[in-house]
């Protein structure tokens, strides 16, 4: 806590003085300093389940839903404070979206403040604290559905944060309380501490050459299972007598090579340290770490449409829960492939399918079309 504290006081010392000293951006009326933007995503979802058992039909699915619907705000009111606001509805499809026994159970809706923070911010410099999420994986995609990384990877929290924002880097070091520290000498969680860290770094080497654009960057979290990522396959309260570690990597890279053709390339890798043994353990009952893996390629073209395929996968556990079909399954590794196309010719809508299908080590399969309508403003 006492480094912690010092950190605080540095960025403090750059940004305050500075901003106060330096002009002011006026503002005339009270709404120039708010921009408001939102976006409703509505889906048409098809699943089909099949079991590789004797005696388990195959399982088939389909409904619509509401994904997400947000309302949001950026506010800026002087150029060294952003303030950001996003209140979200989401609307999941049977529970987690992945797991063959969501279709036997009851959808579920949740509606809350998805974000709110405040950010001081001069010459790069920034100071930032609030309810965010915690930038550890990049969780971008070309197709219509989350990449795998993002259910490995997706947490929020009220954090404090401090770095440095640069049109060719960016650095950043963030602070939080978890969710449950690890457990003492009793097998009790311990003290309830602000002891959660995570750090990201990216570069952006082609930002200067017009109509290329390329981000390499990754993200370290101190301990997973405090930060309750993964909490789908992980018990969020579990006492884990350590640390679990996590990291990440990705490339984000888009070419418009004419104004009627380009390409993206979207690549990311995440992964834990190992778990000890008393915590967790795989299908085939070994010790292990858990990863995912996201690989798109995207070609727009004709300005508003584009095509592209993708691979995903996810190791280190039972991400369909297959083994309850089946006592001598043991599914540790869910590999999965499709492709998408999309259109926004009708701005600000765009209309977009995914096709994937995907299949664990013990050839049990999963299918899934979505078709999705997307408005953004």
């Amino acid at each position: 806590m006492k480094e912690l504290g010092i950190i605080l006081c540095v960025i403090a010392a750059v940004i305050i003085p500075n901003s106060a000293s330096a002009e002011t951006k006026e503002k005339s009326k009270w709404h120039d300093t708010i921009s408001i933007e939102g976006m409703i995503d509505a889906r048409v979802v098809y699943k089909a389940f099949d079991v590789n058992a004797k005696d388990v039909d195959a399982l088939r699915t389909s409904d619509i839903q509401v994904r997400y619907a947000g309302l949001g705000a950026v506010i800026e009111p002087t150029d060294f404070i952003e303030a950001y606001m996003l209140f979200l509805f989401e609307e999941f499809y049977g529970g987690r979206e992945d797991a063959p026994f969501a279709y036997f159970g009851d959808g579920s809706e949740n509606f809350d403040m998805d974000e709110g923070w405040v950010k001081l911010h001069n010459n790069g410099a920034f100071f930032r604290i609030g309810k965010g999420y915690l930038p550890f994986t990049h969780e971008t995609t070309f197709a219509v559905k989350d990449p795998l990384t993002w259910y490995y990877g997706d947490c929020r929290h009220t954090l404090a944060e401090i770095g440095y924002e640069h049109d060719i880097i960016t650095l950043s070091v963030g602070a939080f309380n978890g969710n449950s520290d690890n457990a003492d000498s009793h097998g009790e969680p311990g003290d309830d501490m602000i002891d959660g860290f995570v750090i990201h770094a990216h570069v952006n080497p082609l930002t200067r050459i017009s109509g290329y654009s390329l981000e390499i960057g990754g993200g370290f979290i101190n301990d997973l299972t405090e930060a309750a990522i993964g909490s789908d396959f992980l018990d969020p309260n579990g006492n884990y007598e350590n640390n679990v570690f996590g990291y990440s990597g990705y490339l984000h890279f888009e070419a418009e090579f004419t104004q009627n053709i380009g390409l993206g390339v979207e690549f990311e890798y995440a992964s834990s340290g190992e778990f000890d043994r008393d915590n967790y353990v795989n299908a085939a009952d070994e010790q292990t770490a858990i990863d995912a893996i996201n690989a798109e390629v995207q070609a727009p073209f004709l300005k508003h449409y584009w095509i592209g395929g993708k691979y995903e996968s996810i190791g280190g556990l039972d991400w369909m829960e297959t083994a309850q079909y089946n006592s001598d399954f043991e599914p540790t590794a869910f590999h999965g492939y499709g492709g998408f196309a999309g259109t926004n010719v009708l701005k600000p809508v765009t209309l977009a399918f995914q096709f994937i299908r995907g299949v664990d080590n013990e050839s049990n399969a999963m299918t899934e079309l979505i078709f999705q309508t997307l408005l953004e403003f």
